[in-house]
């Protein structure tokens, strides 16, 4: 029996250190120059996803835009052509079944 208690202590011990040194190696402090690298790492990686939004909110902007002269463009021809009440419901109704 004394043998079986030897043997889970030697394999406890083993285990435990085992545990220790890998917890050091993920625990280790960073250098100045480390820290300011992944400090840069970082700040690269805030303004390449500021530029992503800025440049998704242009192209969002740039669409409205352009949704809004397109119902510039509608409003100008119903004003230059004054159809009839019927003509107008016959011409939303053709663009609301093209969508």
């Amino acid at each position: 029996m004394s043998t079986d208690w030897s043997v889970i202590v030697a394999i406890g011990a083993v285990l435990i250190s085992a545990i220790a040194l890998i917890a050091r190696s993920f625990d280790k402090s960073l250098s100045i120059r480390e820290h300011e690298e992944f400090r840069g790492k970082v700040n690269d990686q805030f303004k390449q996803l500021r530029d992503d939004i800025n440049r998704q909110l242009d192209q969002l902007h740039d669409d409205a835009r352009h949704e809004h002269d397109l119902l510039l463009d509608r409003i100008k021809v119903l004003e230059q052509t004054r159809p009839t009440t019927s003509e107008i419901m016959a011409h939303l109704d053709r663009r609301t079944l093209r969508k």
